[in-house]
């Protein structure tokens, strides 16, 4: 066995800074949390950071009630330049925080190292809305999406919070009889809103300096609304998987929300879906949103899997049709 390669100072000096900002803290206590939910209602304040705008091709848009921003390289790789990878990309938050700067910053890579084009659409957030509001609106931006690009094109990818919604949307997908996109592709997936796997959470809570139970518990079920925190669509760890695309999770082992990506891969394999699970060695809670060398090399094993450029034959198929 290849020996695993220890954490690089960059990524120790992020988790050092997380600890010291006590990032968990607000997370660790319910009255805490819910004292500091953020405003849901100014969206206008969480796109993308100017100097994005100076490095990428960035357009504002409006849809279905809710801003929404498309990201793109400005020149991209020529191999993916005839016709780019589309992903909607759903960020995390808790499904109580808008995007924040390392979700665009994350988004920019994408961009920029891999050529496609992204769109992040703002979904409504806890606790002024639920999941049935927020699950109307990506599966109308999916379908905005499939009018403009084939399903073969399309990646929908989230993180987080983003990860539990992008396996909601396929499922909401699956039951209007849409296409599938080409894959899905998780980062840090919160797969199971009600933290109840406490026996393995638990003692990966030392570990982890950005996320605690307690919080995130409280916020799945401001989330759920009505619904029972075990349904598959707020929480798709108890989901069906047929007919969903193939799937990807990214994780790192000082996350707590790893027991339940490894008990979500357990039950695709049990059940023969086509699911690729990745962990990575000393990692924290999305941290390929962070600049360090692990982030890079997770994004090019993500890449990886994105679709491949298209021939000029089916190039010649989709204009034309």
């Amino acid at each position: 066995m290849a020996a695993v390669a220890p954490p690089s100072l960059r990524s120790r000096a992020v988790v050092a800074y997380l600890r010291a900002q006590r990032r968990r803290r607000r997370l660790e206590e319910r009255e805490r949390f819910l004292a500091g939910l953020p405003d849901p209602r100014a969206p206008e304040r969480c796109g993308p950071p100017r100097q994005m705008r100076r490095t990428h091709a960035v357009r504002r848009g409006e849809a279905h009630g809710a801003p929404f921003w498309t990201v793109a390289a400005r020149s991209a790789p020529r191999p993916a330049a005839n016709a780019p990878v589309q992903v909607l990309y759903l960020h995390g938050g808790a499904y109580v925080s808008h995007a924040i700067a390392p979700h665009w910053w994350l988004v920019g890579q994408l961009a920029r190292r891999f050529g496609v084009a992204a769109t992040v659409p703002l979904y409504p957030l806890a606790p002024l809305h639920n999941c049935d509001d927020a699950f109307p609106f990506v599966l109308a931006h999916y379908r905005d999406l499939l009018e403009r690009s084939a399903a073969e094109r399309i990646v929908v990818m989230g993180d987080s919070a983003g990860g539990g919604l992008a396996l909601a949307l396929a499922q909401l997908a699956r039951a209007e009889g849409l296409p599938q996109p080409a894959r899905i592709a998780l980062l840090s997936p919160w797969l199971d809103v009600s933290m109840s796997n406490a026996a393995e959470i638990d003692p990966l809570s030392a570990r982890d300096p950005m996320l605690a139970a307690v919080g995130l518990a409280e916020a799945g079920r401001l989330w759920a609304g009505e619904r029972s925190l075990e349904d598959p669509l707020v929480s798709p760890l108890h989901a069906d998987l047929a007919g969903l695309a193939p799937i990807s999770t990214h994780i790192g082992t000082h996350d707590i929300l790893l027991p339940d990506a490894r008990r979500f891969a357990r039950a695709a394999d049990a059940a023969g879906h086509a699911l690729e699970h990745v962990e990575y060695p000393g990692m924290f809670h999305v941290f390929m949103a962070a600049p360090i060398p692990e982030a890079r090399r997770a994004m090019t094993a993500i890449a990886a899997g994105f679709p491949t450029p298209p021939t000029e034959e089916e190039q010649r198929r989709w204009t034309s049709s």
